[in-house]
């Protein structure tokens, strides 16, 4: 399907601005939540819509998108429900993860970030006060 003139005027805006920069241009679910193993969503437009019934993880790919930059956290939407169960399961006690890849300068180079949930154990014999709670 062919674009009309006003797509290309805001394709040609988004992907030639610095103004949008950085931005994420495709996030992956190797393993996440109840998604599908591996599903794959490119964020190659400017303007995305995600729709769908309830209960189909729309939410999910929101809290993803809305974690990756780097300093923000999951944490808060990561944990288990009936629906969704990410803490056993048919899962077992596998790594929840999802990468995220974004363009960061005008450069044309992309990067990829790996964001997951796991329980590793603290090296020293004792969790620095710093680190606790």
């Amino acid at each position: 399907m062919a674009l009309t003139q006003t797509q290309l005027k805001i394709e040609s805006k988004f992907k030639n601005s610095r103004g949008f920069l950085p931005y994420i241009e495709e996030i992956r679910f190797p393993m996440y939540k109840s998604l599908e193993d591996g599903l794959t969503l490119p964020l190659d437009w400017p303007i995305i819509a995600l729709v769908g019934p309830n209960g189909t993880n729309k939410s999910s790919v929101l809290q993803a998108i809305s974690a990756a930059p780097e300093g923000r956290s999951l944490a808060q939407f990561w944990f288990s429900t009936e629906v969704d169960d990410i803490d056993r399961g048919v899962r077992g006690q596998a790594t929840h993860r999802f990468v995220y890849k974004y363009m960061f300068d005008s450069s044309g180079v992309s990067a990829e970030c790996r964001k997951y949930r796991g329980s590793k154990k603290y090296r020293a014999a004792e969790v620095p006060k710093s680190l606790q709670g």
